[in-house]
């Protein structure tokens, strides 16, 4: 996978910009390797945070228990991990916004208010 992707998720400062990371991802992948999987990763099926976290869980579920090799475990790996990076990102901005921090994450600042 092409780390840009993932520099993406890291760069985004809100939860919308990572959601849309997600679709802009998601509309990157080639749609004749997901086979039918494919209906879950459809860019407008993912609208909001929510929609990351329950894509999360279907491709856990399905590389638990693949069904034939649809659709081939390589990219369905490649897939998982970029969107658990999205689910785990999205969490460290929700938990940001909540507690008043900016750009948390990799690189930890806190906002002036936290630092008095």
């Amino acid at each position: 996978m092409n780390g840009t992707w993932h520099d993406d998720l890291e760069n985004a400062a809100t939860v919308d910009e990572a959601v849309a990371s997600v679709r802009q991802y998601l509309g990157a992948l080639p749609a004749e390797g997901l086979d039918e999987f494919a209906r879950y990763c459809r860019p407008s099926r993912i609208t909001a945070d929510g929609d990351v976290d329950d894509l999360t869980s279907k491709l856990a579920q399905a590389q638990r228990n693949p069904q034939r090799d649809v659709p081939p475990p390589a990219l369905l790996g490649e897939v998982f991990d970029f969107v658990l990076h999205a689910s785990l990102r999205i969490s460290q901005l929700n938990r940001a916004r909540v507690t008043g921090m900016v750009n948390y994450g990799w690189r930890r600042q806190m906002s002036s208010q936290m630092m008095s």
